[in-house]
Formats: C-alpha cells, structure tokens, sequence
C-alpha cells in the first residue's frame, strides 16, 4: 500500500517499533502529518485499509503505542518531536460510530534533542523513558501528568539506544559501546544501577536494541569506522605505467593511448605514488587530448586486514552479564533496524542505507541466518516489526534521487513511503539452500551410484535388523517385569513450576526483586533448592 511522500531522517530510523495496535492499526507519519491506517486479514492475506489523520505538527520523527496493559483502558500514542514528546489517549466514542477520540494527556520537553528512537515504553506499565544523548527520563504517570525520574548516567560517551527487559524489572541503556543496567522500582518509583553488572562492554559501537526475553537483550555493533577507513589500503588507484612520465614526454603519452585501452585487461599495472604532490588536473588534461578511456581504473580487491564486520549479540543478566551468542552480519556496515518476534523466536535486521533484510533464528547454541529479503536498488527499509512468526510488515522508503552513489550532507532525505507484508518461508529456503549446496555425489559415474545404493540398502536391512531385536528385547524385558510402557503426565491443573521472587534491601530506602522460575517436586517446593539458588541461610515460612 502506498502512503505517499515522506520526509524522515537518513538513519537509525525504525518507524514500525512499537507502531502497530491491534484495534487502531498502524501509526506512520510523514515528518509533520500523525496517521493511522487500519488493517484486516482477508483469507489469512493483509489487507490495509482507508488512512486517517489525526493531527499536524511542525516536527514528527516518531510514533509510539504504548503497552496494552488492559483491554479496557484507552490506548496511549507517544508523539516525538523535536526536542519535546507528547503523549496522546485514544478511545472510540460511545455515541457515534468509528469516531476516534484523542485527548492529550501530558507533555514533557528536553533541553538537548531527542535521539532518532528516543522513546521507549514499559513492556507492562504505563512508564514511557525519554532519551537524548546526554540524559534519560523516566514518566511514570503519563496518564496523569508529567512526573519523571533520571537515573545517574556515569557514562562518559553519547547514548545510542535503550530498552525495558520483558519482565520490566530492567532498563538497558546503550553508551557507546557499553550497556548500562538499571534496576526500576516500581514502589518508589526509581532506577539505580544493577549490583551484579551496571556496565558490560559488547566490543563494538552500538546501533540497535531489542529486549529477546525475561534478562535477555539483544544489539547489533556496527563496523568500526577505523576499519571503513582500512578500505582505502585495499581499494587503491590503477594508473598504466606508461602515465608516470606522461608530465615531461609528450611522445610518452601517445604511447600510452595506445596501450590504455586494454590497460584493465592485459597491461601490467602499477600503484599511484610519488614523494611529493602530484598535479591531476594537468595528468587528465594531457590524457584526454588523445584518449577518451578512463585514466584511473579501481582495484575490486580488498586487503586481507578488512576482515571485520558488523555483528548480532546477545546479553543475558543472569547473577552476571554474558554475551550468550554473536554472529556476523554480512554486507550491512551499520544495523540500525532491529525486530524480534517471541514466537517464533527470530530476529529480523536491517539498515535504513541498505537494500537487505537478514532474517535470524536464535537457536540455543547458534544463530543461523534462515532468510534474507532483496529490495530493489531505489528501496530502502524504513520500519521493520512482525505480525506473527510467518509474516513481517516493512516500511518502504523508495528514494527519489536519482544519483544514490553520493551521499548527500543532510538527515533527512524525501521518500515515497509504502507499506508491505512479506511472507517468512525460512524453513522451506533453508532445506533448498542446503540441497543446493551440497555437492552432487558421484554423478558422473553410473557404476559408482549402484554401489552407492547397494551399501545404502545393506546399511538400511542392519538397521531394521537391530531395530527388531531391540524391540524383542524391550517386549521381554517388560513381560517379565510386569511393567507397562506408558507415560505418565501430570493433571493439567497442577503446575509444573512456579515463579518464586527474592527480595533483597540494597540501601535504607532501596530494594531489588531477583525473579527465578522453580520446578515442582509432586507439588511441592523445596526448601533447600531455594535456600541453594538464592544463597539464604535461613527460610521461614509464614502463614
């Protein structure tokens, strides 16, 4: 579905986070203009419907829906604008039908200017943190008014991004290359620093953050601009050997006329270089009195140092920060779009600069990248979220310039936004890559396939010969015994587990919950394992 033109910032842009209600669809804007288009599924197919707009401002760089905590409350939208967010309440009306309702309901402004993603809501409460680069604030009463608290930042860098853990225990704010972990309080209604690790180092200059479970968080690194700046090492200027006389012979020069033409094919290249400077202008002058073929030709190689790259991390709080798994991403210098989908447990990553979305799947030992989606040349990915474990929304920015090799000096950049469904069908592609990967035996020799078959067929007969006699055996095994080979599952109303959360006093005034799933002994809880997980020395039940 096409939206129309748009002006948005250039990077670290991701307009469908936190963009898409269930009942009022999705929130776009287009720099100035607040709108929500609706959608359905038609025949399980996305169909989007007529777009409405709420309201025009000078400034928009961001839409948010704030969490559904409750089916009966009104929808919260948080405006971003230049240095100041609002927050809006929406509500259908009662006395007339599809009639939207909007009330502002509180208003905060910021001294410095916000970051690109410089909202972000509690997963669980109606708590919306506000980001610049210097400093956070937290709204904790957004319904009500304007009430914040800002944490200590003792950073010494910018602050790239945040995000709530899913259990809302947890503010992860990125500085450079560090994440810095705050404890929310949600009785007092402060943060403090985490006491097992306020700060953890990634390795890399952060770009995005997404929260991927209970005390899991994950961010993309992007490819160190020292490294970017490597490539001049390897992408160097080819000039004919004939051209480094070509300032003091004139005859010199039309020797190399004649040999330029097939100097990026067979004639022996040499490296640009000189002790001192070199006038270009009149090299190109003499050049092109006699030949119109290029004078400099570009290397397609790179040095074996560029060898770094951009990465996909994955921290977990658990009693310390880990860094779980890490992977490479491919051909994307700076992943600012980052998206995570809880049930089918993927990672979608994007750049707002380039035409590509990798598709992750997060396995526990590996990360296997499973899909990845072309864009055409002028495309470029302006919003990622996922609708369900099959299907992902992208927000499409078709640039309307038509030269996208230089790269212009402002932020924004106009755009003819459209919205997209594309379908997830990483299983079926990974099986056909790995079939399309792996090298075709013995294809060349018929003599070779018959034995191929004949040893597959005898490995085949042992193995439903071994498969019989462990059936025989278990068969006896269980009619001496009298036993029944059954499994026993346990009522359905009885739980498996249950959460237990240990409270532990940091300060006078300052408490921090650590919350552990623990299984069930036949319907119990065990004592001692709890006493073991959270290092209690006496427990005490009370009644």
């Amino acid at each position: 579905m096409e939206l129309g033109k748009a002006k948005l910032l250039r990077n670290g842009l991701n307009t469908l986070h936190h963009a898409v209600h269930p009942v009022h669809g999705v929130a776009w804007t287009d720099g100035r203009r607040v709108c929500l288009t609706s959608f359905c599924y038609v025949a399980g197919e996305i169909q989007f419907n007529d777009t409405n707009v709420l309201g025009e401002f000078e400034h928009v760089f961001g839409l948010f829906w704030g969490p559904l905590c409750c089916s009966e409350t009104p929808a919260l939208l948080a405006v971003q604008h230049k240095k100041h967010v609002t927050v809006w309440q929406l509500q259908l009306s009662a006395l007339e039908q599809n009639k939207l309702l909007c009330t502002q309901t509180c208003e905060m402004s910021e001294p410095f200017p916000l970051l690109v993603q410089g909202c972000v809501w509690h997963p669980r409460q109606d708590v919306l943190a506000i980001l610049t680069k210097q400093d956070v604030s937290v709204l904790f009463s957004v319904r009500e008014g304007n009430r914040r608290v800002k944490p200590d930042i003792r950073g010494s860098g910018q602050i790239r991004c945040a995000c709530w853990t899913k259990d809302g225990t947890r503010l992860v704010i990125a500085i450079g290359s560090a994440l810095h972990s705050y404890i929310w309080n949600d009785i007092q209604k402060s943060l403090a620093p985490c006491s097992f690790c306020p700060v953890f180092d990634v390795g890399g200059d952060i770009c995005a953050i997404v929260s991927t479970d209970e005390a899991q968080v994950a961010v993309t690194t992007e490819l160190p601009l020292d490294k970017v700046c490597s490539l001049s090492a390897g992408i160097q200027l080819d000039l004919p050997n004939e051209l480094n006389s070509v300032m003091s012979e004139e005859d010199v020069c039309s020797e190399s006329r004649r040999k330029s033409c097939d100097s990026a094919r067979s004639l022996p290249l040499g490296f640009l270089s000189s002790s001192g400077p070199i006038d270009l202008t009149q090299i190109l002058t003499k050049h092109r009195r006699s030949d119109p073929s290029p004078l400099i030709h570009f290397r397609h190689h790179l040095t074996e140092s560029f060898q770094d790259s951009a990465h996909l991390i994955l921290v977990k709080y658990e009693r310390k920060a880990t860094t779980t798994r890490k992977v490479s991403i491919p051909g994307i210098l700076a992943p600012d779009i980052l998206a995570f989908d809880t049930k089918g447990n993927t990672v979608a990553v994007a750049s707002n600069t380039c035409n590509v979305v990798l598709v992750y799947s997060i396995m526990a030992s590996s990360i296997p990248n499973v899909q990845q989606i072309h864009l055409q040349m002028n495309e470029r990915p302006k919003g990622l979220c996922f609708l369900s474990s099959k299907q992902i929304l992208v927000m499409l920015g078709i640039q309307r310039s038509n030269n996208l090799s230089i790269y212009p000096s402002s932020t924004t950049d106009k755009y003819l936004l459209e919205l997209t469904a594309r379908e997830l069908e990483f299983g079926e592609n990974t099986t056909s890559q790995k079939l399309q990967t792996d090298p075709p035996l013995l294809k060349n020799s018929c003599v070779a396939k018959e034995d191929k078959l004949q040893q597959l067929a005898h490995n085949m007969g042992r193995m439903f010969a071994r498969s019989t006699e462990v059936q025989e055996c278990l068969f006896k095994d269980c009619t001496q015994n009298e036993k029944k080979l059954m499994s026993s599952y346990p009522p359905a109303s009885e739980p498996q587990y249950v959460y237990v959360t240990c409270q532990t006093q940091v300060s006078e005034n300052m408490y921090t919950d650590e919350r552990r799933p623990v299984l069930l002994c036949k319907g119990r809880l065990s004592f001692r394992v709890l006493q073991e997980l959270f290092n209690l020395t006496v427990l005490e039940m009370k009644h």
